[in-house]
């Protein structure tokens, strides 16, 4: 059983591989537009700010973790923490 099914799934991947022409060659109706024309810089550098913003501390922890304490999640649910 396990040798059919592993015969089974390396053909379907050659075949698979393969392709067999099962997608008919496209044909392009219609040459791209060639653009001989040199693009014109019209517009002036701009300066960019080189100052770092500071940087701001978040305490992702929470409070501690203590028999009885409540934690409400954004989704409204409720985990009560019990002595493990």
């Amino acid at each position: 059983m396990k040798t059919k099914f592993a015969f089974l799934t390396i053909f379907m991947l050659l075949l698979y591989g393969c392709n067999l022409g099962i997608t008919p060659p496209v044909e392009e109706t219609q040459e791209p537009a060639k653009n001989n024309q040199q693009p014109t810089d019209t517009q002036s550098p701009v300066a960019e700010d080189t100052s770092t913003p500071a940087l701001v501390t978040i305490d992702l922890a929470g409070p501690p973790m203590e028999v009885g304490s409540r934690y409400t999640y954004v989704d409204g649910a409720i985990l009560v923490a019990v002595p493990g």
